[in-house]
């Protein structure tokens, strides 16, 4: 079991979107690291409150806190997408001719 334990490598995680570039986080052991784990490094690393993240793999968010990577089917090497509360744009509306504000649903920023 020691050799077991020797050749276990650490995951790399990229985590990409809401964030100025994307970083990998280096996970030790995916079947014990936590969704909560992991938004406690990407608040760490990027200041965004933990409560402010929605974190996306493949479409799909990542909503049970207590799971684990590996329960999430998530791999080494994937790159997941950190999204922090909806954004507001401002859009021109002819019509009215005047600017609107437009909120662009989370999910348009996890592709």
């Amino acid at each position: 079991s020691n050799q077991m334990a020797v050749e276990r490598k650490n995951w790399n995680i990229i985590v990409c979107g809401h964030v100025e570039k994307p970083f990998a986080i280096l996970v030790p052991d995916p079947a014990v690291f936590k969704v909560s784990d992991l938004k406690k490094k990407v608040s760490e690393i990027t200041s965004i409150p933990e409560n402010e993240q929605t974190i996306y793999f493949k479409e799909e968010k990542l909503e049970d806190e207590k799971k684990t990577l590996t329960e999430c089917g998530i791999e080494n090497g994937v790159a997941l997408s950190v999204v922090v509360k909806p954004v507001i744009v401002s859009v021109y509306h002819a019509e009215l001719g005047t600017a609107v504000q437009v909120e662009v649903p989370k999910a348009e920023f996890s592709r």
